[in-house]
């Protein structure tokens, strides 16, 4: 699961007319601690820059499914307990 914290887009150039491809160059600088730091290039097919952007990222990882234990619900394996408490447990309501 990945939610954007931040983000900024600076366009260069307007994109060619009609724009048949654009080349997006990724780059990830620093990562850790559940965030992350991403750069971007968009070239024209002609080697123009059109645009960079930067993101920082929250990033969340699905934990690993417990042995034996039995899914439940429609977000099953999915591993966030949307669907109530983990099937190990009992709740008194």
């Amino acid at each position: 699961m990945q939610t954007s914290l931040d983000h900024t887009m600076h366009f260069h150039s307007p994109a060619p007319q009609p724009l048949g491809w654009v080349l997006v160059q990724l780059e990830a600088p620093w990562a850790a601690d559940g965030r992350a730091v991403v750069r971007m290039k968009m070239w024209s097919p002609e080697g123009e820059l059109l645009a960079t952007a930067v993101q920082e990222a929250l990033l969340r990882t699905e934990p690993r499914p417990r042995v034996g234990a039995a899914p439940t619900g429609s977000a099953a394996g999915a591993g966030y307990g949307q669907d109530g408490p983990p099937p190990h447990t009992s709740s008194k309501l």
